[in-house]
This record gives structure tokens, C-alpha cells and sequence, in this order.
């Protein structure tokens, strides 16, 4: 089992509130959610991902459930850690550490490394690229969260789609396509983000806040250099268990 406890001296991100038929793509604000599935799977290069696939509560929601990967450690190559170094030479938790150890917190109210180890070994029907279709696959999953409540904000972007040029180097192409992130979870029950469990605080009013500031708008990621495409905007964001 891979070592997922952070340094003493690495430094934990702060919450912030930043600036038709069913859809594969959310549209950003703050949704109660229950989850369906979370597995831990290792790249090709060694790096460690938390897979979750979540699904609205609402039950006159058109959306399919949303899936989302936090990578909780880096690749072989940079060692494996749970955490980056910033240009001072600080330590950092990586982005997807610090969302997977949210998530445990507001479900489990335990953090990452004590939910980890309790996970098991089980036969789930994951997608597969190859057979075109989801098949059985032995996967490690998270079975204490499957099926807990979760308040979540997700946060919906643009880009650019990339594609390899003559040299093997990808770069941005006219394509663009919409994708979501969960940005941050709160408790189902108290309504509580982890930031204002970790301070003790009483009263819950991150999420709605950070709801009443970001329902709705997108974060535009595009390159302003290139045209964009004719055809419509890609928004189907693909499997994060193939």
C-alpha cells in the first residue's frame, strides 16, 4: 500500500469562492449527490487516481451521474508523492489529494488515509476502450463510501481540445469542448464544507456563497488565437474508468 500521509510541513489549500434532454455536462452550482462508485486505480507512469461517479438526488434531474479524477499522488518518475513543490520552495498537497481527502471527510468524517485501507477488491462493470462496452473488472474500491450522501460544487469550464502534431507535441486545436470538476463537498446532513468543519465553525455558509457567486457561469479556458470550430461544442466528458 502506497504511503498517503502528507509532510508536516506541506502547506493545505484553502477554500475559496473564486470567481434540454439529459446532459452529460452540469451546469456549475452546488448539488446534493449521493455516490455510486469510487476506485483507486495506478497510470501507466505509477501515478495513483481516486475515481468517483456520483448522481444528482434530484429525482427530476436530466443529468447522468458525474465522474471526476483526483490524482493523489504523482508518477514514478517524480516519486510517487502526495504533494508539489511551489517556486519558494514550499510543500503543497496536489490538487486531487486534497479534493479525494475532502470527499473522505465529508462523508466518513475521517480523513484519507485511514479510508484508504479499508477499501477491498471487488468485480465492478467499468467501460472498456477496447471492447467498446462496459465490462467486469477487478477494481479496488472505496466500499465505506459507496452510497453516502454528499454535497458537492461543480464548477463548469471550456477548452480546447489537443490533439498530437507532426512532432508528437500536443497542442490546442479550433475543437472546443465543455467538462466539469468538483470543486469542493460539504456534509449531507450539516451542510458544512470541510474548510468550515475544519474551523470549528457553527453555521454553514460556504456553499451557498460560493453557489450564489458561481451558479451558472463557466469558465472559459479557450485559446483566444484560435477560431472556433463550426461544429458545436463537444460536451460529453469521457470515462475516467476506461
Amino acid at each position: 500500500m502506497l504511503d498517503l500521509t502528507l509532510d508536516k510541513d506541506v502547506i493545505e489549500d484553502k477554500e475559496t469562492i473564486g470567481g434540454g434532454g439529459n446532459s452529460r455536462i452540469w451546469e456549475s452550482g452546488v448539488y446534493d449527490t449521493i455516490i455510486e462508485m469510487v476506485t483507486i486505480e495506478e497510470s501507466s507512469g505509477g501515478a495513483t487516481a481516486v475515481n468517483v461517479t456520483l448522481k444528482s438526488t434530484d429525482k427530476d434531474s436530466k443529468v447522468f451521474p458525474i465522474r471526476d479524477t483526483f490524482w493523489i499522488t504523482s508518477g514514478k518518475a517524480k516519486g510517487q508523492k502526495t504533494f508539489y513543490v511551489d517556486k519558494a520552495g514550499k510543500k503543497h498537497p496536489l490538487p486531487g489529494y486534497t479534493s479525494a481527502n475532502r470527499l473522505c471527510i465529508a462523508t466518513e468524517g475521517k480523513p484519507l488515509t485511514e479510508v484508504v485501507p479499508t477499501g477491498e477488491k471487488k468485480t465492478i462493470n467499468a467501460y472498456s476502450w477496447e471492447a467498446k462496452k462496459e465490462i467486469p473488472v477487478e477494481k479496488y474500491v472505496l466500499t465505506s463510501l459507496i452510497g453516502k450522501p454528499v454535497q458537492i460544487a461543480v464548477q463548469l469550464f471550456k477548452r480546447n481540445k489537443q490533439k498530437p502534431n507532426a512532432s508528437g507535441v500536443y497542442e490546442d486545436t479550433a475543437e472546443v469542448f465543455e467538462s466539469n470538476e468538483i470543486r469542493y463537498f460539504a456534509n449531507a446532513e450539516t451542510k458544512l464544507s470541510v474548510g468550515e468543519m475544519a474551523d470549528g465553525v457553527a453555521e454553514a455558509t460556504f456553499m451557498n456563497e460560493w453557489d450564489a457567486k458561481n451558479k451558472g457561469t463557466t469558465i472559459d479556458k479557450t485559446n483566444k488565437n484560435l477560431q472556433p470550430a463550426a461544429a458545436a461544442v463537444t460536451s460529453a466528458k469521457a470515462s475516467v474508468f476506461a
